[in-house]
């Protein structure tokens, strides 16, 4: 155990108990361990439009959607999106995000957009063999 009481030691491949799980972690863990639901699957993009598209879809179905923010080569957090407003053209302009306090709140499109990117954050916390830029876990049914 690390100072604190924080424990560091590495869970599987992973998972840090420090850090938390990447991406595809957490999908392996709701798919293993969450009764009720049929799985999940981490899927990447690079383009923070077909991205933005796959959430309008996914929330359309009824099936939330947990995007990946990465703000530093260790500092990282999960959000759930769970609404989204969209243009004439369909195209979604807004987010509604559940905070892991509970809290609802709202961002447009381009703070959605600049908070998703993973440029240097990807091969860090991420993985090295996913090269996309935008993170989230779906789920299906």
């Amino acid at each position: 155990m690390a100072a604190g009481g924080i424990v560091t030691a590495a869970i599987g491949d992973t998972i840090s108990s420090d850090v938390g799980p990447r991406p595809a972690g957490l999908a392996a863990y709701i798919t293993d361990f969450l009764p009720g639901t049929k799985g999940a699957s981490y899927h990447s993009f690079h383009d923070f439009g077909a991205c933005a598209r796959a959430i309008r879809d996914d929330l359309r179905r009824g099936e939330p959607v947990i995007v990946f923010w990465a703000f530093g080569a260790a500092l990282a957090h999960y959000v759930t999106v769970v609404g989204v407003s969209v243009d004439s053209n369909d195209d979604p302009q807004e987010f509604v995000i559940m905070d892991t306090n509970n809290c609802l709140y709202r961002y447009s499109r381009q703070e959605m957009e600049y908070l998703m990117r993973q440029d240097f954050a990807s091969y860090v916390l991420v993985g090295a063999t996913d090269t996309g830029d935008y993170h989230m876990v779906r789920f299906y049914r």
